[in-house]
Order: structure tokens, then sequence, then C-alpha cells
């Protein structure tokens, strides 16, 4: 299979000798075969006589046609040096390669007929020159050069002289030469001149065409060759004299012994001829004529386009127009041609075939290395778009990407794309050398400010070619921090992809909501903020219900909102609320309501665990008096109240809670109170809760699973402390304090509310003092405090590891297609929450939710996601799929492992027995060789034991306490909205 080369060595590619002549064969077969055919005409050609009627007038003119950077100029230069026979390259660049044996033929052939004229840039002409004379200046030199003083004396010579002085006075007629009044002023007035010398000149002005012709013809019967090749680069862009080439080929460069090849782009071309012919038909025409006429604009206009149609037409037939194909298209050529392009780094070292590489195999290596998506040699899809570009454009790509510092090449390629940046928006320098932070500011506003920032959010390659270069370059960016640790890659999954997904549905899919986001998750929080407060946001945000629904209250909210449960701080129908609790329906108003007799309820020796199905409370229960129990909420023939569990963990606790209020500390709870009641462990509990405004200023209590990961990835950050880790994370957590509302007032403009909440103190909560509780669990707290401690060495130690290895990567796009999935899965799961669900099951869902799309999306696997609502199942077989070939990810085993995780899921009954969750975890870290040194997996999936103190706290001591493993149970007596009854 025979090759075509491409260099991707800078300095030659910009020389422009050797790329193009390589790559354009079949341009070049064009070329030459044009030039064949003109020179067969002339073989029958002769002078027109000077006395016939009328003669033909020759328009071959031969275009090259290809956009700015298309390698126009390269190939003009290269065809011109051929078929001078001067090759473009050196003896030492011709052992390399060389022309195709049947171009160098064609190119040899035609040297011996043609006269290689120097090609012209119009932009490099003096205003007041006009293209005649310097084309017969050069024409003049080069026989000047060519003839001797004595053959300056023969009679073919003496031809050249006369045609010469033939063109002289014509030369004075032409528009540009000479004098304004060609014929003087007042000569006209004498009528022997007018006779004499008015009518010569006159004469002489008319058949100058023919005169052209004749000095063309006899110049080349001196040096001895078939026709002149005349060149023009650029004509297009050079609007000054553009127009008067055109003329000038149009009326005098007419006869077949002057092979004209023009370079440009068409387009340019058409808006040249239209300039003239609007100059042409003048402003009254194109104001009034339309009006007079009854005629219309469009009429005009296609007046105009015909009229520049039939005139390019004529100028440059469409049979002699070669285009300079982009790379995908002479791809597309060497394909049906069995062969191969192949890229290699310069000339000199072409007989090196370590260095020879299929271009689209070496570009996707690359882009996948700098992207950090593994180094896959499968065609990148952002090739395709780059080859669809100019081979100037190409070559600078290849070699921003042959750099082998990946930051250098990065930064390479943006520069490529340095205008189509900074017309986007972004500025390459601040790009290229920021912060981390800032990177990602730049990349979520960009997108945020597309028309379908979702799509582009996912880094993939988008069809809008402009789009898909600025994507690229953002991506770049990105990946210049994913690969240097977890929390990169973690923060710019919440920061950036996150909310980006986020905009693909209801009213954030408006512009004005768009850059209402953009303003309200960073301006207000500042660079590196905390995540907590950026995580607290998009919460906020997200409980945005309708730009037309802007009142939010208890009853209308949801209870689960993307990653976050809405809980009551201070409930107004405390009574109701226990009933939907605990599943009962309130039957009267008696005061003895208000206390339950814990005897009612037996424990529950069921295995607590992965739904509410699960959840099979002893058919014994009874009702307390004034209650009634519901059988309208029933599964599976069993009813679900998961809110039970704790009653039967106050039932089996060592000291008797008998006739306790209900609302005094057995059943009732506000997060705010669970914090305070859980010692030191109220600090855990507190990393997931935050507060927020609603639009009518009201103030309301959130827990959120995404605020469990921020708590994760801020535990990943390289700069805290080994000793005091914990204390540093809690001190971000307590920088933050209540959320601004996110809304749209009446006239559609964002705002964000922080109007003061209304005092909703209740008489019944004055006795409580939540700030002085301790359980007694500090010996508990410092040890899992130590887990955590070994949780991050391991993390650390493993994302190390997998670096080292080809399979691990984290890239933008994997993060975009997490984010994505991630995001679905919870709009998905909130849709599912129903009135039976309790607070800590919901939490729950969005945990394992989360950790599915973790686990899944990262896999060398082709499973997709499933939909793990109700069950663990789901969750279960993905870990079941891990193998030593294909182990966990860094960014699922580093979550899945983590202590703060398990805390929030169901534990086990009884000691020894293991939920199915798990054991599928624990098997899928251990296989996965998690951790890496000697801490046990045991330790951190097992979720702590602690006491959670009972009745009224009071500043004096209180020893009533229940012991917990982890807060799932207790989670689920804390009250959420509820939707209103009907």
């Amino acid at each position: 299979m025979s090759s075509l080369i491409l260099y991707r060595e800078h300095n030659k590619a910009k020389e422009g000798h050797n790329h193009s002549n390589i790559l354009q064969n079949e341009a070049f077969n064009k070329l030459f075969h044009l030039i064949s055919m003109q020179l067969q005409t002339v073989e029958n050609f002769s002078l027109p006589s000077q006395d016939a009627l009328s003669h033909h007038h020759t328009h071959q003119a031969i275009l090259i046609e290809g956009g700015r950077g298309s390698g126009k100029t390269t190939f003009l230069l290269n065809a011109l040096h051929a078929l001078d026979g001067k090759e473009a390259f050196t003896n030492e660049q011709k052992q390399a390669y060389t022309f195709p044996d049947d171009l160098s033929k064609k190119s040899h052939d035609l040297a011996g007929k043609v006269c290689v004229l120097p090609i012209i840039d119009p932009t490099l002409i003096e205003t007041k020159q006009h293209i005649i004379i310097v084309i017969i200046a050069m024409i003049d030199k080069i026989l000047d050069r060519h003839c001797s003083p004595m053959y300056t004396e023969t009679d073919q010579y003496k031809e050249v002289d006369k045609a010469r002085e033939d063109m002289a006075e014509g030369l004075t007629l032409i528009d540009g030469i000479g004098r304004a009044e060609p014929y003087g002023e007042a000569n006209w007035e004498d009528p022997l001149w007018i006779m004499s010398t008015g009518l010569r000149k006159a004469k002489k002005g008319s058949f100058f065409e023919k005169a052209f012709q004749n000095y063309i013809h006899h110049a080349l019967k001196v040096l001895n060759k078939k026709v002149f090749i005349l060149a023009f680069d650029d004509i297009d862009t050079n609007f000054e004299h553009g127009h008067s080439i055109l003329e000038a080929i149009r009326k005098y460069l007419t006869t077949p012994q002057l092979v004209l090849i023009i370079s440009g782009d068409l387009d340019l071309y058409g808006r040249l001829v239209r300039s003239s012919i609007y100059d042409t038909l003048g402003k009254n025409i194109l104001d009034h004529d339309n009006k007079l006429m009854g005629g219309s604009a469009t009429s005009l206009s296609r007046d105009v386009w015909e009229l520049e149609e039939q005139y390019l037409l004529k100028i440059i037939p469409p049979q002699n127009r070669i285009a300079m194909l982009p790379l995908s298209g002479i791809i597309q050529q060497t394909r049906d041609g069995n062969k191969d392009i192949i890229c290699i780094k310069n000339t000199y070292d072409s007989t090196n075939d370590e260095d020879k590489n299929k271009i689209d195999e070496w570009v996707s290596k690359h882009i996948n290395r700098l992207l950090l998506n593994g180094h896959d040699t499968t065609p990148h899809p952002f090739f395709d778009i780059i080859s669809r570009e100019h081979l100037r454009i190409v070559i600078d790509y290849l070699y921003a990407l042959d750099n082998e510092t990946t930051t250098t090449a990065r930064q390479a390629v943006q520069k490529v794309f340095e205008a189509r940046l900074r017309h986007a928006g972004i500025d390459v320098q601040h790009l290229a050398y920021t912060t981390a932070e800032d990177t990602r500011f730049t990349v979520f506003r960009w997108l945020a400010g597309q028309d379908a920032p979702a799509s582009l959010g996912l880094f993939g390659v988008p069809n809008d070619s402009r789009k898909a270069v600025i994507v690229h370059c953002l991506a770049l960016a990105l990946a210049q921090e994913l690969d240097q640790s977890l929390y990169a890659a973690f923060r710019t999954l919440l920061t950036v992809n996150l909310p980006i997904q986020m905009m693909q549905r209801g009213d954030y899919t408006i512009p004005l909501v768009r850059t209402a986001m953009v303003d309200f998750l960073w301006s207000d929080t500042g660079t590196d903020s905390s995540l907590f407060e950026i995580i607290a946001r998009i919460g906020s945000i997200s409980r945005l219900e309708s730009i037309s629904n802007k009142q939010t209250s208890i009853g209308t909210t949801k209870a689960s909102c993307f990653g976050s449960v809405g809980i009551l701080k201070k409930p107004r129908d405390r009574l109701s609320t226990l009933g939907l609790m605990f599943g009962f329906t309130v039957s009267g108003q008696d005061a003895s309501l208000r206390k339950i007799h814990i005897g009612h309820f037996q424990p529950d020796n069921t295995e607590s665990g992965n739904s509410p199905n699960n959840t099979k409370p002893n058919n014994g229960d009874n009702p307390p008096p004034g209650f009634k129990l519901k059988d309208n909420n029933k599964k599976n023939g069993q009813p679900i109240y998961l809110s039970r569990k704790w009653l039967s963990d106050v039932e089996a606790a060592a000291q008797p809670f008998t006739n306790r209020a209900i609302e005094r500390g057995i059943a009732w709870f506000t997060i705010g109170d669970i914090i305070a009641r859980s010692g030191k462990f109220g600090d855990i509990l507190k990393l997931i809760y935050y507060k927020r405004y609603a639009l009518d200023g009201a103030e309301y209590d959130s827990i959120s699973a995404f605020s469990l990961f921020a708590a994760i990835v801020e535990l990943l950050r390289n700069d805290l402390s080994p000793d005091s880790f914990m204390n540093e994370l809690f001190k971000k957590r307590n920088r933050l304090d209540t959320v601004p509302a996110f809304s749209i007032n009446d006239n559609n403009e964002i705002t964000n509310s922080t109007s003061t909440p209304p005092n909703e103190d209740d008489e019944d909560d004055k006795d409580d003092d939540t700030s002085s509780g301790n359980a007694g669990n500090d010996a508990s707290f410092n040890n899992f405090v130590e887990k955590i401690k070994e949780w991050r060495e391991s993390s650390k130690e493993y994302f190390n590891c997998s670096r080292k290895k080809d399979d691990f990567h984290i890239s933008p796009t994997m993060l975009g297609e997490i984010a994505n999935q991630i995001h679905a899965q919870l709009i998905s799961l909130d849709a599912e929450v129903r009135e039976n669900w309790q607070t800590g099951l919901i939490l729950q869902r969005q945990i394992t939710n989360i950790l599915h799309v973790l686990i899944t999306a990262t896999s060398n696997s082709q499973y997709r996601v499933e939909a793990p609502k109700h069950t663990d199942k789901p969750l279960i077989r993905a870990l079941s799929r891990t193998t030593k070939e294909s182990p966990l990810h860094p960014l699922a085993a580093s979550v899945l492992s983590c202590p703060l995780i398990w805390i929030f899921l169901p534990p086990t009954v009884r000691t020894r027995s293991r939920t199915p969750l798990y054991k599928a975890a624990e098997n899928a870290l251990i296989i996965s060789n998690f951790p890496t040194k000697e801490h046990s997996i045991d330790d951190f999936l097992t979720p702590p034991s602690f006491n959670i103190l009972i009745g009224r706290i009071h500043s004096r001591s209180n020893s009533d306490t229940v012991g917990q493993i982890g807060f799932f149970k207790i989670l689920n007596v804390v009250p959420r909205y509820y939707p209103s009854s009907k």
C-alpha cells in the first residue's frame, strides 16, 4: 500500500514547501491537465487579422479555490517551481520524498514548453500601478535576461519592439493609466489634431487587446516557449485592485498563449463583483427602480445575483476550478485509492519507522492523552472536525499536539484557536495561566451562556465546528487539574458538571435563569469557596418550581428535590405530621394524644435494610388511644412505616421511657434537636445540614446527599492537616449560614431573597435547651475520626497507584457523563417519593443512586445505569461486576469506602449479620485491592455506635440515652414536608 506523508515539524510546515505538493495530488493532476489542454489549443493558434470583424476572446483562467489557510499559496508556489524546472525540494529533501512519478513526469514535460512569470500578489502592487503595466514589465525583464545585446538586433526581437510600440499609445486609454483626460482638454478645438493624432489614439485604444496578444506571441517566439504562466495570489483579499484585475482579465488577458492561475475564495470574488455591480447600478436605481417598475427588492437582488453568476462563469469557468481539499477530503481520496496518510515528525527522519503513524491514529492518541481519555487510538470524533479545517490549522494543531509535556501541549492547542476563543469571550492567557477554580468558573460561565449547555457539558464533539473547537479547548483546560487529585475531579463534578446538567429541564432552560444561576453560584461565594456553600445554593436553586409559581409553602414543597430532603424546622400541625410518620390518623383532639405508651410498639426483628418493602412491623402493633391504624398505605400487604424502628429501639433501651410526652424527646425531633442530642456526632450530622430561605422569607431546613459528598470531597483536599483535618472540615462547614432564596420576581428578573424569616417559636419548646446535650460519645467519635483518617490515606494511595495504570482516567467527558446520569437518576427518584417515605430513607435512596452511577459510569463494562429507586439490587449487581481485570475506579472506590457514607445507610440488626449491600461493597473493594495498606475494610463500612439523648435537655445533666448504629433510624423520625391533604 502506498502512502502520502504529512510532516508535522513546525518549521517545515510553515515554510510550506512539502506538505501540500504531497497531499494535494489530485489538485496537481488537474492543474497539469488543464495546462496541457491549453498547450494543445495553442498548437493551432494564430494571431487574429487586424481587418477581422471580430475575434474570439479566450477566457480560460484557472481558479485555485479555498479559504484562508487552505494551502493555496503553498500549492501555487510548489506548482510554479515545478513548472519552472526548479523543484521545491532541496537535494536532501528529495532523498526523503519527491513528487510521485506520474506528477514528476508531467511537470517535467510541461517545464520545457512554458515560461513561468513571477507570482503577482495584488496587495504588494502600488496604488498607481496598473496590472497590465506590471505584466509587461515582467515579460520585458525576462526578455532582457534571456537575450544578449547582439540578439536584440535580430528580426525576432525587432518584432517584439514593434509590438511593444503598437501597444504604447493604446495603453494611455486604459482606465488607471496616464492622465484622466487621455486626449487632452484643449486639443479637441484643433480640427487638424482631431483628424490626425486624436483618431490615431482612438484606433490604438480599440485594438489594444490585439496588440497585447501580438506582443505576447512575439515574446514567446523569442523565448522559444509556447505559453506564459501568470499566477495571481488572493485577488479577492484586495478590494482596491481586485476588481480592476478581474476587468483586465476579462478585457485584455484573453490570449490562449497566457495561462492564468488565480487563487482565492469564490465567495469573496462574488463580493468583489457585486460591489462593482452596485456601483454601476448607482444609488438612484437601487433606491427607486423597484418602486417605479412595480418590482420588489427580491427581484432586484435576483438580477444582481444573475449578473454576478454570469460574470464569474465567464472569467473563471467551472471546469477550471480546482478546490484545495481539507485533510478530510484528502483522506477520502486516499481511501478510495487504497492509500494511507502517514504522519512523521520531519523530512529528515522519514526513514524512521518508529515515528511513522497513520494520521488518524496519531492524532487520536494525542487527543486522548491530553483529554485524559486513556491511550485509545480509535479515531477520536474531534479528528473529524479538525480534518475539515484548512491545512494551515491542521499543521499547527499537529505541531501543538506533538509537545511531550501535556501542559505545554494543551496551551499550544489553545493558542492555535486563540482567535476563536477570543471571539467566544474567552481570554486564552487567562485560561492558560489562571487558578483551577477560575478555570472552572470560565468553563461554567461559557457553557451556561449557550443554547444547549447540558449537551455541551458532556464535553463530546458538537456538530457545530465552532462550538466543537471551544468545547475542546475548555476540556483541555479542565483536564489540566483532573489528573492531579481526587479533590480536583470531585470539585469539578459538583461545581461545573452537575449544575450544568440541571440546565436541561424546566425553567433552567431560560437564558435569564441560567445567567442568574451563574451569578448565584459563583459571584457571592467567591473563588475556591467551601463546597458546602455551593452545594447548598444548588439545593436552593433546585427548589425553584416555576417562574409562574413564585410562592412556596410547606404544603406544596417537595419532600425530595434533586439530592436534598426538605425537613420541618417549626411544624405547624404536629399531631397530623406524627400520624404520617408513624402510620396513624388522628381521631380526636384529646390532650392525651401528646403521650404514647411505648409498650404499644414491639421490637422489629426483621433485617433493616434495603427498602420500604422490607420494613415489616409486628402485626400485633396497636395504635395508641386517640389514633387509628391507617390501612391505605400498604405494599405487599404490609404497612410501610420506617419511623417505628426508632420506637422499637426506645422500647429495647435499658431505661424504661414509658408514658413520656411524644413531643418531648421520644418521637418528635427536629434536625436541630438531633444534632444537639448526638454529642460530638452532631458535627457529623451537621455536615449534611443547611438552612435556606424560601421566596416568602420563611426559613427551612434541609439535609442533602450532595452535602455529604461535599464533605467527602473536602476531606480529600491535600492542604488539610493530617492531625486536625476534621476540625478544619467542621470550620469550613460552620462558615455556612442560611442560604438565600433563588427566585424570579414579577418582572422576570432574578432576586435573591434574604428577608428575615418570621418568628415561629413555639411555647412548648421554650423549656428545651438543645445546646447543652452530651450523650457521652467521645470515645466512639475519636475512633470514628481515626477510621476516616485511615480512609483518607487509603483513598489517596489508591488514586496514586491507579494513575500508573492506563485503564484508570478521569476526563471531562467522564465527569460530564457522570453528572448527566446522576441528574437523571435523582430527578427520577424525586418523582417516586411517596408520603410514607421517611427522611432517612429518602437520603439513603439518594446516596445509593449516586453510588450506582459512580460505579457503573466509571467501570470498563458496557452495562447501563439502572434505576435503583426502591431497592439496592441494581447497585449490588453493579458491584458484583467488579473483577481484577475491571476493578473499581478511584472515583467510585473512594466514595464507596468512605465511613461518612455508611453512617447514613441502614445498619444490620444482628451484630454478625451483614446486609447484601455491605457484602457486595466489601467484595468489590477487596477484589480492587482497596485499601492498598493494612486497613480494615470492615471498619470503613461499619457504622459507628453512639447514643442519642432522650427527653428534655436542661442545663443539668441528663443520662437518658438510646443507643444507635448510624443515623438511618433516627433520621426517619425527623419530620419532612408532606403534601397537602385534599
